[in-house]
């Protein structure tokens, strides 16, 4: 049994010394260089110690163990002598049970004379070696063609037929071809030698030799049959890989050529063999750029990385299959050769067709709502913030509707959210069809709705206000073989260049549609600067005023166990603003309260009303949830005002549960840095709107979070969807793994409560289980 001790230093000294003490054959080298030469020249060790300390020795043991896939290798660590010798000892153990079971070198010898069979015989069992004996050349070949040897060792006069005429046909034999001969002589001819080795023979020796200089021979022929042994595994081993990837892999040559290809690039292009070796890939594979547009051998981008030795990763393209169609996949290009002495290629690529589909539906639900299918608030500002710019560049003129359905509580009280939600589908979808190609429609939050109609002159904008409000006239839902009619207040605000921003625009928008509903509702109204108040003074007016008269207000709604949808385990809590007998969403007024300063005093405000109806209901149910804007959650001092305030009510903090969106989680730097503060202080946290971002997905093993509410959009459709039921699976496992509980909402039916159950929800949120109340101190 041989090892190499791989290390450079005394550290180790007693390693050392006790494979000497056991009389194990050792060589120790200090470089990487030094023992690649030692493996050129001799037979691969039976395990190798390796100091993995050593950053230069962990990148040599990778290749190392994919070239030698059989070798044992025993890391050096920085622990104690003891534990070291004791996972030695296992090791050493290991290596003896492999080293008995392995078969040992068999070796036919055939020569004439009995006596120079016996003397040889002698030498090679001496040395562990299984020989068996042939006297002439037919005796041989039949040995070799019934029996594995590893080499065969052949005298070349011979009664009959020479030595030489034993190896040509042994080399001439398909099921003798790979054995290795050695021819062996009395005498020293030129012409002897010369004739074994053309006859295949891989070495001449002697029989006047030494006994010690003949096992070196042998010794040194066996040591290039492992060799090749070796290279032949590992060629299987690759040839095995290549073929159980699902990934295509192709190689090429220097000179751009497909050199071969596994049968997974053959599925994925639809293509054989014969269609692409030989052929070069932009010819056969890559005929386009990542566009789709034809190029040409010059230009193309990755033919010609191929012939400069360029290495790619993770590159998108389009590849042809047979049929000419394009298909998107992800390449990466590793040069073969140490970089002086360059080989080819290999390509590694996939399809990311189904890759491409989900980012794509993933993008447009970030930027749509997931009820109606129309843009949502972010993506809707956005463009309106191109037109405001487009604007005043080209003082072309457009106009802002921003639309409030009358009297859509009551649908939503009397009927049902999900009545509710079928009345915006249908005006969603009767705004669409109304709206040209040019105009953009967007639903902000509940029943309020935005449309910008770009290109339009002033004289024009009573017209399209009128066509609006008769469109939401004749709109009305059917429900339970009744028709409920429906009207609509829409305000007006002209898009110029007067230089305002979106949350201004939006904002006088706003404002004309209160004007609207206080003329009486199904009206239209175009915000006039000189008639009404200035806005930023109103706003500001209004929210103060709202803070000094305690005008906002929290709205609950029950959350109770999937296990048992009659046990609640906690109150979900919404922010309103009270004016006039209406209930304003934040949607509506929170960018205002961010550019005013006051959105960490409402903040304070609501946890102070939250403070004390949980002291003036102390057998509440469970724990509370309350949405606290960014601003807040990232402000040190605020954190620290809030657990004193919650410390000072004598309520456990495991009582109040911090509620942050998705799409807001990202939009702060150190956010986990800010949510890790609040659960030391005791408080949970819950992300709303989960599985809109493939991000989230991924780090949410990582987030410091007690919950996690599935986005509607997941849970909508669940009955027809198998594609949302498993990704709603794969969300609920990674979670469940994690303790992180999952939260299901807007449950309106019997049938979306029992298809919620079935996934191992953790705990379920709607109307068809609670309703929303005022949460009254």
């Amino acid at each position: 049994m041989t090892v190499v001790l791989l290390e450079n230093s005394d550290k180790f000294q007693f390693i050392k010394t006790f494979l000497a003490e056991r009389h194990i054959d050792f060589c120790c080298f200090a470089s990487v260089a030094e023992l690649q030469r030692w493996l050129e020249a001799f037979p691969v060790p039976e395990g190798i110690i390796v100091d993995l300390t050593i950053t230069e020795y962990q990148d040599f043991l990778v290749r190392i163990s994919l070239r030698y896939s059989q070798l044992q290798i025993f890391s050096l660590k920085n622990i104690s002598p003891t534990q070291q010798l004791s996972r030695l000892t296992a090791f050493l153990k290991r290596l003896s049970a492999a080293d008995f079971n392995r078969n040992p070198t068999r070796v036919l010898f055939v020569d004439d004379s009995k006596t120079v069979q016996v003397k040889y015989r002698k030498i090679l069992m001496q040395q562990g070696f299984i020989v068996d004996l042939a006297a002439n050349v037919k005796e041989g070949f039949a040995l070799a063609l019934h029996n594995q040897y590893d080499i065969a060792i052949i005298d070349y006069f011979m009664p009959g037929e020479t030595g030489a005429k034993l190896c040509q046909k042994i080399k001439e034999c398909e099921s003798t071809h790979e054995l290795e001969c050695a021819v062996l002589t009395a005498q020293y001819k030129q012409s002897v030698v010369d004739e074994c080795l053309q006859a295949g023979a891989r070495e001449c020796m002697f029989k006047n030799e030494s006994a010690d200089l003949f096992l070196a021979r042998i010794r040194a022929l066996l040591s290039s049959v492992e060799r090749k042994r070796q290279v032949e595994k590992e060629r299987s081993r690759l040839i095995g890989l290549l073929n159980s990837v699902a990934e295509g892999v192709f190689g090429v040559t220097p000179d751009g050529r497909i050199q071969f290809v596994n049968p997974g690039a053959l599925s994925l292009l639809g293509q054989s063999v014969a269609e692409l070796i030989g052929a070069f890939p932009h010819k056969t594979i890559h005929p386009t750029d990542n566009r789709g547009q034809p190029t040409s051998f010059e230009h193309c981008f990755l033919q010609q990385a191929y012939l400069l030795g360029d290495e790619l990763r993770d590159w998108r393209t389009l590849f042809r299959r047979a049929d000419g169609s394009l298909f998107p996949v992800e390449c990466s290009v590793t040069q073969l050769g140490d970089g002086t002495d360059q080989q080819g290629s290999v390509v590694v690529f996939r399809d990311i067709s189904e890759q491409e589909r989900l980012e794509k539906n993933w993008q447009w639900r970030l930027n749509h709502d997931h009820l109606t299918g129309l843009l949502n608030r972010n993506a809707f500002e956005e463009i309106l913030n191109r037109e405001l710019n487009r604007a005043k560049r080209t003082h072309d003129s457009a106009l802002l509707l921003f639309i409030d359905l009358d009297k859509f509580k009551l649908i939503n009280d009397e009927l049902g959210h999900a009545a509710g939600d079928q009345l915006l589908i249908n005006l969603a979808e009767s705004l669409s069809l109304r709206s040209r190609d040019t105009d953009f429609i967007g639903r902000l939050a509940g029943d309020e709705f935005v449309v910008l109609l770009t290109e339009v002159k002033p004289e024009e904008y009573a017209e399209l206000a009128e066509k609006y409000r008769s469109l939401l006239e004749e709109s009305s839902l059917f429900w339970h073989e009744k028709i409920y009619s429906v009207t609509g207040s829409i305000g007006l605000s002209e898009v110029n260049q007067k230089g305002l921003s979106v949350g201004e625009l939006l904002a006088q928008a706003d404002q004309a549609c209160q004007v609207a509903k206080r003329k009486g509702r199904n009206q239209w109204a175009l915000f006039d600067q000189e008639s009404q108040a200035d806005l930023q003074g109103n706003w500001f007016k209004r929210l103060n005023l709202a803070m000094q008269n305690q005008e906002f207000s929290l709205l609950q709604q029950p959350v109770f166990s999937a296990t048992d949808p009659k046990e609640q385990v906690g109150t979900n809590c919404y922010l309103r603003l009270s004016e006039n007998n209406t209930l304003i969403s934040p949607a509506i007024f929170m960018s205002d309260a961010k550019r005013f300063g006051v959105i960490k005093e409402i903040d304070k405000l609501v946890i102070n009303q939250l403070i004390e109806y949980c002291i003036n209901h102390p057998h509440g149910r469970g724990w509370f949830s309350l949405s606290l804007s960014v601003e807040a959650i990232s402000d040190e001092s605020f954190r620290d005002y809030l657990f004193e305030l919650w410390q000072r009510s004598g309520l456990p903090a495991s009582r109040l549960r911090f509620e942050l969106g998705e799409e807001d989680l990202f939009k702060f730097p150190q956010w986990k840095k800010h949510l890790a503060k609040l659960r030391e202080y005791g408080f949970g946290i819950i992300i709303s709107h989960f599985g809109m971002n493939t991000q989230s997905l991924l780090n949410l093993p990582q987030m410091p979070i007690d919950a996690i509410k599935l986005d509607t959009s997941l849970t909508r459709e669940l009955a027809t969807s198998i594609p949302r039921r498993h990704l709603i699976d794969a969300i609920v496992k990674t979670a469940n793994q994690e303790n992180i509980e999952v939260i299901a909402t807007h449950i309106e039916t019997a049938i979306e409560l029992d298809l919620l159950q079935a996934r191992e929800i953790n705990q379920l949120q709607g109307f068809y289980l609670g309703k929303l109340e005022k949460l009254n101190s």
